[in-house]
């Protein structure tokens, strides 16, 4: 599936180059409709798209249009199960902008959609408030790591020259100065140990995000100084030792999916994947705390996408 879109992408982004973005909606929830509307549509093939105008597409755009292409290998009825939490841990679904009360404002969709659905979790009386993680060589690796093996199925050690090049640009446009995980990052430069690259400079500061639409462990922790009621989130601590990437560690409840939201009842993935989920870890400086009335709990065994509309995998 994979190797799919990625031809797919490849053989076919010259033609939309140039375009503008002219809608904020999600494009897979469009999908349907969009299709039908191509002359001579062919199922399970990306060459229709082709015909489309390009001035509609963006490259983050086109990636999400890619993603909705059925491939004949995707089976979309093999939902994996998700680890049971172990002692006092419960799971719970991030609740979106629409749905939360730990948004702000609440139940409304931030301003700046389309953007990253990313919400701060930390102190027990804050939840905004939190000290950032200083990213070690360590922790760059295990993030490439999860990016190598959601995209390929194996270390990044493992990758190919090819595959490595790619892994590396991708976990690096997520931690950059200004970027996803690092985006209040003061300094212009900041140690790359990926590409090694500024290795003189201090880490990037990485800070504790979870993004609506994921599953996590979480802890009723009781009601803060302000009467709200909080929950202790399950995170990789800084102070310990990172495990081994695997195929299960994509299912960890530590590992987030990124996802951007366009727009009430429309949230995506990244695009970085060429339209998989990206995922990226939750590593906070010590235990923190998020609003109940941003979560919701499942019940056992429960898998909910991320994304809205849901889409046929997970993650």
């Amino acid at each position: 599936m994979a190797q799919y879109r990625a031809t797919q992408k490849a053989e076919t982004w010259t033609t939309f180059k140039k375009g503008v973005l002219s809608d904020k909606a999600d494009p897979i929830q469009q999908g349907a409709a969009f299709f039908a509307s191509v002359a001579g549509a062919q199922e399970h093939t990306g060459d229709t798209v082709l015909e489309i105008n390009p001035s509609l597409f963006t490259k983050a755009k086109w990636c999400e249009v890619v993603a909705m292409v059925e491939t004949p290998d995707e089976d979309e009825n093999e939902l994996p199960v998700p680890p049971e939490p172990m002692g006092e841990w419960r799971r719970y679904y991030i609740k979106h902008d629409w749905e939360s009360g730990a948004v702000d404002p609440p139940f409304t969709v931030r301003e700046v959609a389309p953007d990253p659905e990313v919400n701060r979790i930390g102190e027990m009386d804050n939840h905004k408030n939190h000290v950032k993680v200083k990213s070690t060589k360590a922790m760059h690796f295990f993030l490439a790591d999860l990016i190598a093996m959601q995209r390929y199925g194996v270390l990044l050690r493992q990758c190919t020259v090819t595959q490595r090049k790619y892994v590396v640009q991708k976990a690096s446009s997520l931690m950059g100065p200004g970027l996803f995980l690092f985006n209040r990052s003061q300094d212009a430069k900041v140690a790359n140990y990926l590409k090694g690259e500024n290795l003189t400079k201090a880490p990037p500061m990485m800070a504790a995000l979870i993004c609506g639409g994921n599953t996590v462990w979480g802890m009723p922790a009781g009601r803060n100084k302000n009467g709200r009621e909080m929950v202790l989130i399950h995170s990789f601590l800084a102070h310990e030792a990172l495990p081994i990437v695997s195929p299960d560690m994509l299912l960890d409840p530590r590992v987030i999916w990124a996802t951007v939201i366009y727009r009430e009842n429309s949230v995506g993935p990244f695009p970085h994947l060429q339209g998989l989920s990206v995922p990226y870890p939750l590593i906070t400086f010590e235990p923190y705390y998020y609003p109940a009335d941003g979560l919701e709990e499942l019940s056992a065994g429960e898998v909910r996408s991320q994304y809205v509309p849901a889409r046929g995998y997970y993650p």
